[in-house]
């Protein structure tokens, strides 16, 4: 009796393939599109803050300014108001909206600074900006190091420059 050759797959070996491959896709997608959003905040945060530092320097080479006097907010938000590309303001909250989808929050809770004196490592009284490098979208949670790269960073207002504050990880993606 003659046997005939086998020509292909059997069902039984299709099917264990594509549940390997499927196992393999389920432990790999969620890394990937993690890496990936990570990398979107990084240079956010990167782009963003080359913008507020360039928004300052070209406010302050204008006016002649040596020293940023900003008496609330509302006057820190105008401070930078002309320099950035601002398609939309929300007065009431003090937040410009950028023509690249960030959101920049003013909160002057405190005197902006002279460059060296500033304590970095913590967000409490001090002249900041609050970035949203995605807007108004989501996840809306500040960056820090227990909660890893998300889409708002903190960001300390000096008389000279915009620093990232040390606790909202914007310095881990600036300079990684």
């Amino acid at each position: 009796m003659k046997q005939s050759k086998r020509k292909g797959f059997t069902l039984a070996e299709v099917l264990i393939t594509l549940a390997v491959i499927g196992v393999v896709a389920a432990l790999a997608i969620p890394t990937l599109l993690n890496n990936i959003g990570e990398g979107q905040y990084k240079s956010g945060v990167k782009k963003a803050s080359a913008a507020l530092n360039q928004a300052l320097q070209l406010k302050r080479a204008r006016t002649g300014d040596t020293v940023l006097t900003a008496a609330n907010d509302a006057a820190l938000m105008a401070y930078f108001e002309s320099e950035l590309s601002v398609i939309k303001k929300d007065t009431t909250n003090n937040i410009l909206y950028t023509a690249d989808g960030m959101s920049f929050t003013f909160d002057r809770t405190a005197a902006c600074e002279a460059t060296g004196t500033t304590n970095l490592a913590s967000t409490t009284g001090k002249c900041l900006v609050i970035v949203d490098v995605n807007g108004d979208s989501g996840p809306g949670i500040v960056s820090n190091a227990t909660n890893g790269f998300n889409d708002q960073y903190y960001f300390v207002v000096t008389d000279r420059s915009v620093i990232p504050a040390t606790d909202s990880k914007a310095v881990d993606a600036i300079l990684n």
